[in-house]
């Protein structure tokens, strides 16, 4: 991670302030990646579904939901109206236990 942003960095002579986590699930993000990425990184995004609420929101694991080309319109109003949050949720808490 730290290769890549210096690398970026190098190349484009601006700041990388954020990473995201490409499978980024509990079962792909170590408690070790938590921390380098928060260390090196202004905010890091995971891939875990769930609603971010910018008042209190922890810039260290921003929400993100994957929507592609073969998703129906179905499949898009129900991630907008936020039915694939909860049953993340137990996973959320998991990443910012690791985190803190």
């Amino acid at each position: 991670m730290l290769d890549s942003k210096n690398l970026l960095e190098t190349a484009t002579g601006d700041k990388v302030e954020f990473f995201a986590f490409p499978f980024g699930t509990l079962k792909q993000i170590s408690q070790e990646a938590l921390l380098i990425a928060k260390k090196y990184y202004d905010f890091n995004f995971t891939f875990v579904s769930g609603k971010n609420h910018f008042s209190n929101a922890n810039r260290f694991l921003i929400n993100r939901t994957g929507i592609g080309p073969r998703d129906s319109l179905y499949q898009l109003q129900a991630v907008m109206a936020g039915f694939k949050d909860w049953p993340k949720k137990k996973e959320r808490d998991k990443l910012r236990e690791l985190l803190f």
